[in-house]
């Protein structure tokens, strides 16, 4: 409780240092976008004329939506910032800052009952060579993938690029997550559009799993993160490098901001001291409190 205090008091006495007015728009990864929210209404709650609004679309769709508007309509992409798990795509006119660590993690629904998985399993079920959780020392029950829908999911990216070592989901086959429609398929997996609605379904489905933001994923009571050959998920073990499951978290502009926009305000809360204690209330790691080498 006395730390819950603590970081109320922080967060209410360390306004921005910058109050900015006009209108923004935050699009990009919904991984983060509770984190986001929180941070927009704190900046707002001191910043009053600042009108700001979260649209979470998906990390690349974000950066995608980004560049198209720039070419388009430089002073529309001038009101956007996109949030996204791990750098973008090419693109001469995107401009990126690295704000923190989003530390994810492989979450089950708890009548599994399994707490740990190793790499090699995690890349067998999401193979299809394990169909059940009896076959990892769990209960008799199908094993239910609950995956992002690809590609411009970054959590899906990032799952894919550092724990299946690059290989590809496999192919749907249940529209509801809990009803295997393909008869033909050994395998059990659906897609969903947001990190909220996988967690969600991983919490109210037996035998569910997926991957999501650390942070996110403890809200849900009927759903368990599991340790990783043998590291639960945590930003100590992502600043000793014991666990492999994260990614940077950047903030992207159409070309520079303009000077004394609301846009460049933003950013410059989302790096600074205020913004600190609400991102690691979410399980995020500033940047600035980790080695140079993790954000570069």
């Amino acid at each position: 409780m006395g730390a819950l205090v603590a970081l109320f008091v922080v967060d209410v006495l360390q306004p921005p240092d910058n109050c900015a007015s006009g209108r923004l728009q935050i699009i990009g990864s919904t991984a983060v976008e509770p984190t986001m929210k929180e941070l927009r209404s704190a900046y707002a709650a001191e910043c009053t004329q600042a009108d700001i609004t979260i649209a979470a679309n998906g990390s690349r769709s974000g950066t995608r939506a980004l560049n198209e508007t720039g070419t388009r309509d430089p002073a529309a992409a001038g009101q956007l910032i996109v949030m996204s798990d791990g750098p973008a795509e090419d693109s001469p006119d995107l401009r990126g800052r690295s704000i923190a660590v989003v530390v994810f993690a492989v979450v089950l629904n708890r009548s599994t009952d399994v707490t740990a998985l190793t790499v090699t399993q995690l890349r067998d079920i999401y193979a299809g060579r394990l169909t059940n959780w009896k076959q990892v020392g769990g209960r008799d029950l199908p094993i239910r993938m609950v995956s992002r829908v690809g590609p411009d999911s970054g959590s899906r990216r990032t799952f894919r690029d550092k724990v299946l070592a690059g290989d590809q989901e496999l192919g749907i086959s249940s529209d509801d997550c809990r009803t295997k429609d393909d008869p033909v398929a050994k395998h059990h997996r659906c897609e969903v559009g947001t990190t909220e609605e996988l967690l969600s379904r991983v919490n109210d489905i037996e035998g569910a799993i997926g991957y999501a933001e650390l942070g996110g994923s403890r809200k849900y009571p009927a759903v368990t993160v599991a340790s990783i050959d043998g590291v639960v998920p945590d930003a100590s073990k992502v600043a000793d490098r014991s666990y492999r499951f994260w990614e940077v978290e950047h903030a992207y502009t159409y070309k520079a901001p303009a000077q004394d926009s609301l846009q460049e305000a933003f950013l410059d809360y989302l790096g600074s001291m205020q913004a600190r204690p609400i991102l690691a209330r979410d399980g995020l790691v500033p940047c600035p409190e980790l080695p140079a080498a993790f954000c570069g």
